[in-house]
């Protein structure tokens, strides 16, 4: 079983090892014969170890909530192309809207690996935690990206008609379900077909769900749904 206690245990042994990490090895002192513990020593190698020391760093982040899946999925892909190779180790657990499960990650470098294991327990509070471990980290940086995955105030409430993009074709229906499976919103097509009634929009933006027209209504009513049925 995954515990929350755990996902951050792992930071205080890999803090002992993180000069050996990168292959590197910045603890070595580089071979001189003066191991001095001066802080103003001004040895070229002693302030070459300080410097090095100061690379390496750690940012926690918590937050008491849950976050969108889909923004999710871009926060983990923006991260891994802002750092990439300078993340030595990361692993958290994440609150995803619409999920019963924790969804939990660890990797390494561009190594990602994740699930969603476990089950929250009953009136459990939700909490996202994560820890990165690495080289030239940002922590701003970092809070700005996590922060874009926190749920909002949703557009539209159940049972509102709208307009949902399926196969890049507008199509009217109405909000059957709210956070279903990690998608912000669950449609009942008005006009479905062989392919099924609903369809899902992961995000609330135009791009995927927008405010019925009620012209457009009127000859989506006349004319049917052409259009496939899929997540969009």
């Amino acid at each position: 079983s995954f515990k929350l206690e755990k996902v951050l245990e792992f930071k205080a042994d890999f803090a002992k090892t993180e000069k050996s990490d990168n292959g590197h090895g910045h603890g070595h002192g580089h071979g001189h014969h003066n191991d001095c513990e001066d802080e103003g020593c001004d040895h070229i190698d002693h302030q070459h170890k300080h410097e090095h020391n100061k690379l390496v760093g750690s940012i926690s982040i918590v937050y008491e909530g849950s976050v969108s899946l889909f923004k999710l999925d871009n926060f983990f892909s923006e991260l891994l192309q802002a750092y990439g190779d300078q993340l030595y180790r990361y692993k958290g657990v994440i609150s995803v809207a619409g999920k019963n499960q924790p969804f939990i990650f660890n990797g390494v470098h561009m190594n990602f690996e994740g699930d969603f294991l476990s089950k929250w327990k009953e009136g459990e509070t939700r909490v996202s935690r994560f820890c990165l471990i690495g080289r030239e980290l940002d922590r701003k940086i970092v809070e700005d990206l996590f922060s874009k995955c926190k749920t909002e105030a949703l557009r539209f409430k159940l049972g509102d008609e709208v307009q949902v993009n399926v196969d890049d074709v507008y199509v009217p229906g109405k909000v059957d379900s709210i956070w279903d499976e990690g998608c912000v919103y669950r449609i009942k097509l008005d006009n479905p077909d062989e392919d099924g009634e609903f369809v899902w929009a992961p995000d609330d933006t135009e791009q995927y769900i927008k405010q019925r027209e009620e012209s457009i209504s009127m000859e989506a009513s006349m004319e049917g749904n052409p259009s496939k049925k899929q997540k969009v």
